[in-house]
């Protein structure tokens, strides 16, 4: 029984790493089950044993990288205990940083999400759960900076959503800019300074 389960889940990530190449190579759109089957030397029907469609198979292979990194940004927030809100988000965005150079799995399921990615037909459930958790880390980085203004670690003026929706899109940028052209600036050296730069602006 135990090499049944755990033969059953190396076919699931098998079938995780397949489909991460395929829409990595294809785009999500053109990427079949068939063609993700193949990759991992399956049946298509021991995809449908594991997901449901390719929107079910496109929406756990984007949890694979964002549950440890929800995991490690909650318990950072433990750890800072709200003392410094601001510290808490620079750590948070270089960490994210660090991931995107070091780690090829991350830096692979961003770059099909943000470069490789049609939100519309199979994959469109997996896009409203994208927006739902987008809403949720929003609302937690207001609810930083809302801290921030209240500890005066901000100027006083300073509206929480508009500054978590500044940081948002900052960071997209970064994101996009780099996947799209690794080579053009360094992600964690120029990464850190436009950070630096926003931050400032803050204070």
């Amino acid at each position: 029984m135990r090499r049944t389960r755990a033969e059953a889940d190396a076919t699931r990530e098998a079938l995780l790493d397949a489909a991460e190449q395929e829409f990595l190579q294809r785009g999500v759109s053109r990427t079949s089950l068939e063609h993700i089957a193949r990759r991992a030397g399956v049946t298509r029907g021991a995809i449908y044993w594991h997901f449901r469609d390719k929107s079910d198979l496109f929406a756990a292979m984007l949890e694979r990288v964002r549950l440890p990194f929800a995991n490690m940004a909650d318990e950072y927030r433990r750890e800072v205990g709200g003392d410094d809100p601001i510290g808490l988000l620079r750590k948070l965005c270089r960490i994210a940083f660090a991931q995107l150079d070091e780690n090829e799995t991350y830096r692979n399921v961003y770059s099909i999400l943000l470069t490789r990615c049609e939100f519309t037909g199979e994959v469109n459930p997996a896009f409203e759960q994208q927006l739902a958790i987008d809403a949720e880390s929003l609302q937690r980085v207001e609810g930083d900076f809302q801290r921030a203004r209240e500890l005066g670690h901000v100027r006083a003026g300073l509206e929480p959503r508009v500054a978590a929706l500044a940081l948002y899109s900052l960071m997209h940028g970064i994101y996009v800019s780099w996947l799209r052209a690794p080579d053009s600036f360094s992600i964690r050296r120029d990464g850190e300074a436009m950070l630096d730069l926003f931050f400032r602006g803050l204070a």
